[in-house]
C-alpha cells in the first residue's frame, strides 16, 4: 500500500494505492488450474532463450501446474529488412548535454534522411527536455510530442500527415502499436527503459527477490527491461515486405556488460558508430 501527492495549478491532489505482492496464487486458483487450458503466445514471453522468469511472475511454475513451452523463430529477414545502430559514446546519459547530443544527431541525420522517424523515449520529462531543446533549433516542424491529456490517436492522425515527421512517444508508443511499412522507416531508441526504482511496485518485487537472496537487479530489473526493450523494437518490422533503420542511443548497451544480454535478444547483429554521419552514410546506401 502506498499514498501519492501530485501538485497540479497550485492544488496538491492526494491518492491511496493497494495492490498484491504476488499474484501467483490468484491466478493458479483463478485461471491456471487443472479445470482450464489455454495457450500463451507473444514475441516477449522469454529471456535469454527461456520462459523461467515468466513462468516464475506467472508462478507458473508451481506444483499442479501442467506447463508445455515451445520458441519459434521470427519469419522476417532482420538482417536484410533492416539496419541497427548503436551508440558509442562516454556521454554521461542523464547529464544535459547527452539529450543536446542526440538533438544534434537527429537534426543532422533528418536533413539527409527524409523519412518518418519515432523516437521512443522513457518518460514524459525526457520527451520535455527533447521538446525545449527542438525550439531552439531551427529544426522544429512536423514534430510531435506526446504528453499528459493527448489523444494518442489523433497523434499518429497528425504525424502520419508529412513525409518526413518526428514522434516523440513514450510508455503507450512501445507497445501495441500498429505502423507499417512508411508509417515508421526510423525507430530511434533513446534510453533502456529500466524502471523508475522510486515506483513503490518496482520496489516491492525488488525486495521480494532480495528476501529469496537474489541479485534483484540480474532476476527481476534487467529482465523487465530487456522484454519491454524488445517490445518497442519490435515497433519497426512489423510485415515481410518491411524495411527500416533502428539506432539504439544508449551507450550503456556498449559501455555495461549487462548491455550485451540486451543485444543477444534482438535477431540482427549491430553496428556500432561514433558520428551520426557514419548511420547517415550507411542509411543512405542501405
Amino acid at each position: 500500500c502506498w499514498a501519492e501527492f501530485k501538485n497540479k495549478k497550485g492544488m496538491t491532489k492526494s491518492s491511496l494505492h493497494c495492490a498484491p505482492r504476488n499474484i501467483s496464487s490468484f491466478l493458479k486458483k483463478n485461471i491456471f488450474n487443472e479445470k482450464h487450458s489455454g495457450v500463451l503466445c507473444s514475441a516477449t514471453l522469454q529471456f535469454n532463450n527461456d520462459f523461467s522468469y515468466f513462468k516464475n511472475e506467472l508462478g507458473l511454475n508451481q506444483h499442479g501446474i501442467n506447463i508445455q513451452s515451445s520458441i519459434y523463430p521470427s519469419p522476417f529477414l532482420y538482417n536484410e529488412q533492416m539496419r541497427l545502430f548503436v551508440y558509442k559514446t562516454h556521454l554521461d546519459i542523464n547529464s544535459e548535454q547527452y539529450i543536446s547530443n542526440i538533438v544534434s544527431q537527429i537534426i543532422e541525420y533528418r536533413k539527409t534522411i527524409h523519412n518518418r522517424v519515432l523516437v521512443l523515449c522513457t518518460s514524459y520529462n525526457q520527451i520535455r527536455q527533447f521538446k525545449n531543446k527542438f525550439k531552439e533549433t531551427e529544426c522544429n516542424s512536423n514534430i510531435f510530442y506526446q504528453s499528459f491529456g493527448i489523444n494518442r490517436t489523433q497523434l499518429v492522425k497528425d504525424y502520419l500527415k508529412f513525409n518526413d515527421s518526428i514522434l516523440f512517444g513514450t510508455s503507450s508508443f512501445w507497445e501495441g502499436i500498429d505502423l507499417p511499412g512508411k508509417d515508421v522507416q526510423t525507430l530511434w531508441i533513446i534510453k533502456i527503459p529500466f524502471a523508475n526504482p522510486k515506483e513503490p511496485l518496482f520496489i516491492a518485487q525488488s525486495d521480494k527477490y532480495k528476501i529469496d537472496g537474489k541479485n534483484s537487479f540480474m532476476e527481476y530489473s534487467l529482465p523487465e527491461a530487456t522484454i519491454k526493450f524488445k517490445q518497442g523494437f519490435g515497433r519497426l518490422i512489423r510485415n515481410l515486405n518491411d524495411f527500416g533503420i533502428c539506432i539504439l542511443s544508449d551507450p550503456r548497451l556498449v559501455n555495461k556488460k549487462y548491455g550485451k544480454v540486451i543485444l543477444d535478444s534482438l535477431p540482427v547483429n549491430p553496428i556500432l558508430y561514433s558520428s551520426i554521419d557514419d548511420v547517415i552514410l550507411k542509411t543512405n546506401s542501405f
